[in-house]
């Protein structure tokens, strides 16, 4: 048995948002406050971790795109 993709499926995005169409895909994301990414295809992604932890009704705390380690802290720690 295979471990679970780490993101949802396009099956899965339509499912979650109720349509089939992309665009309305990623409206639906956007209005709801879901955080993802746009693939080069169009197709929003979604991590899966993050879906079944919003769907559990946990806090999520989603990163900012772009915003990543602050290298240069460690190298002056260091």
């Amino acid at each position: 048995m295979s471990a679970p993709a780490l993101l949802l499926t396009r099956d899965e995005l339509c499912d979650l948002a109720g349509c089939q169409r992309r665009a309305n895909v990623t409206a639906w994301l956007i209005s709801t406050g879901w955080a993802h990414v746009v693939g080069v295809d169009g197709w929003p992604r979604v991590s899966r971790a993050y879906a079944e932890a919003k769907l559990a009704g946990g806090d999520v705390i989603a990163p900012k795109p772009g915003k990543g380690p602050n290298f240069d802290a460690l190298r002056k720690a260091g």
